[in-house]
């Protein structure tokens, strides 16, 4: 509020977790969470941002109002592919949905580096202890399609964290 941003907040699913993980995840209807959205878009519509999309339904859901945005509008995917607690939210044919569909759209990607393994193919251990594989995966993620990436770091070895940003164009920023 302070800079003048006024969030608009549509649920696309929910989850009920405790201590001993993820006891439940609710996925909300896509054309109920679609319709919605499209109510939020207007002129002064600055950016979107994606978090859990549950299913193939709802990531293909994400593509169709991605390509109904104004041209040039940023949009933001945090791909969250599994609770803390490591239960995985999406199955191989929602992942490939994400791969297919939204990696191709010109998104900003923010993985975490679990995440960034699942969706590059690398492996976790050796992402979170090597930097430079980091970089690698994260360019694999642009030459499929994104606009860029960022990294989040925390499942790093590194201290202090290191978050890598990585525009299409333009060099890594640690």
């Amino acid at each position: 509020a302070e800079v003048g941003v006024e969030p608009a907040v549509v649920v696309t699913a929910w989850t009920r977790q405790d201590a001993g993980g993820v006891r439940e995840l609710g996925a909300v209807e896509p054309g109920t969470w679609l319709d919605e959205a499209r109510r939020h878009l207007g002129p002064g519509l600055g950016a979107v941002k994606f978090g859990l999309l549950p299913g193939t339904p709802a990531v293909l859901a994400a593509r169709t109002l991605v390509g109904e945005l104004p041209p040039g509008t940023p949009v933001v995917l945090d791909p969250v592919l599994a609770s803390s607690s490591g239960t995985p939210f999406h199955d191989a044919a929602s992942l490939d949905a994400l791969r297919s569909e939204l990696l191709p759209a010109g998104l900003w990607w923010t993985p975490n580096v679990p995440e960034l393994a699942e969706l590059s193919g690398a492996d976790p251990r050796r992402l979170a202890g090597t930097p430079r594989l980091r970089l690698e995966a994260a360019r694999s993620l642009l030459a499929g399609g994104a606009a860029g990436v960022v990294v989040k770091g925390g499942h790093g070895g590194e201290n202090p964290v290191q978050d890598l940003v990585l525009p299409a164009s333009g060099d890594p920023v640690w």
